[in-house]
């Protein structure tokens, strides 16, 4: 018998599942804004529900984080706060269960850090005890080692390693210090301004997204929405 691969428990205060009309109305004053925008490979469709089996985005503990994936787009200079992120789900899986591709999670960000030491010290104890990926096989922040001033927050040898079987583990110090010549940031979200959908709810009506990532601003994102 294969082993059911572990899945994230999207936190509920996310899971609004809103029509694209009340999204709209929610966004009305952050039209401006700019957004980029890229599809999920991770994404499975499981009990008539849209599931995350990997580590990032991490929509757990009542706060989205961005920590393990996008590495190339987290050195954008334009990845700070204010901005807008969001994913949809890949043209494989809407193959598959024969919808359009699909808005799965969209969050504006509230804090970047250069460094997993620095979010963690932002954390909460509940949310280090569900985001560490020291605990967790679908975690994405890495639990530093000392909270001395003089710590090499890019060095992965500073760091708790994973628990065994964690998503990232063969490669989890590419995490921590990709080897960009720009910083490779790390993102959390704003509660109030993070949202995700387990059903099918909203379609992107726009070209497909392919590989890599794309921006636009915010209204002109939003026009390419629709409800499914």
């Amino acid at each position: 018998m294969l082993q059911q691969k572990p899945i994230q428990t999207i936190s509920p205060c996310f899971l609004k599942n809103l029509s694209a009309k009340d999204l709209m109305q929610k966004l009305n004053q952050y039209q401006n804004d700019e957004i980029y925008f890229y599809v999920l490979t991770t994404l499975k469709w499981v009990n008539e529900e849209i599931i995350q089996q990997g580590c990032g985005p991490n929509l757990e503990g009542d706060l989205i984080t961005l920590c393990t994936c996008k590495h190339y787009l987290r050195t954008f200079p334009d990845i700070k706060p204010n901005t807008w992120i969001a994913g949809l789900t890949s043209l494989n899986l809407s193959k598959k269960i024969r919808f359009p591709s699909l808005l799965f999670y969209l969050t504006r960000i509230s804090h970047v850090y250069d460094t997993h030491a620095e979010l963690w010290n932002n954390l909460t104890k509940k949310q280090r005890g569900i985001k560490s990926a020291s605990v967790n096989v679908l975690g994405d922040i890495y639990q530093p080692k000392s909270a001395s001033i003089n710590f090499d927050g890019l060095n992965s040898k500073n760091y708790e390693a994973p628990i065994p079987k964690h998503v990232h583990e063969p490669f989890y110090s590419n995490d921590i210090n990709p080897g960009y010549k720009k910083t490779t940031k790390l993102i959390q979200g704003d509660f109030d301004l993070s949202f995700a959908w387990n059903k099918p709810k909203i379609t992107w009506k726009g070209n497909p997204v392919g590989k890599g990532q794309r921006k636009l601003i915010l209204r002109d994102f939003i026009a390419q929405l629709g409800d499914y």
